[in-house]
């Protein structure tokens, strides 16, 4: 019975960008963490020009958890705390930096970010807490907005 589930939530997945004719796709496991402070304002981090969610690739033999602790304390400098799984959202993209085409198999949590305890060591992030009406226009991809309205509609 597992199996059938496990079948319904993959086919449950939203899928977001779009597929570019001549590329081959290749899966990747990625994680990103959702923070608000006390004021309501979101934890994200400014990358090469745009608005990102702490997070990224899952490395091999490390588990969602664990990948999602360390990325967000690279780009960041926060530790976190995962508080609950959001949901799952995959979103086709092409990385001209790796020159790869992915599609992101992403996992969202909801985080509690400690006080910041180092500058990031990914020098190109830069972490900020942003009004969220502000972020959400700014997100650098689909399925930040996707994950975001995801929590929002839950407090509501």
């Amino acid at each position: 019975m597992a199996k059938k589930k496990d079948k319904k939530a993959k086919k449950d997945t939203p899928q977001f960008g779009k597929k570019i004719d001549g590329h081959v796709y290749e899966s990747r496991k990625s994680v990103y963490g959702i923070a608000f402070n006390d004021s309501g304002q979101i934890l994200v981090a400014r990358a090469r020009g745009k608005v990102v969610l702490p997070g990224g690739g899952v490395e091999g033999g490390e588990g969602r958890k664990k990948a999602l602790r360390r990325e967000a304390l690279e780009e960041t400098g926060h530790p976190i705390e995962i508080i609950r799984k959001i949901g799952r959202a995959n979103e086709y993209s092409i990385s001209r930096r790796r020159r790869q085409a992915n599609n992101k198999k992403a996992t969202f949590y909801l985080v509690e970010a400690g006080e910041q305890v180092h500058p990031p060591m990914d020098h190109d992030h830069i972490p900020e807490w942003m009004d969220v009406a502000k972020a959400m226009p700014r997100f650098k991809s689909e399925f930040f907005r996707w994950a975001v309205e995801q929590v929002m509609e839950t407090a509501s």
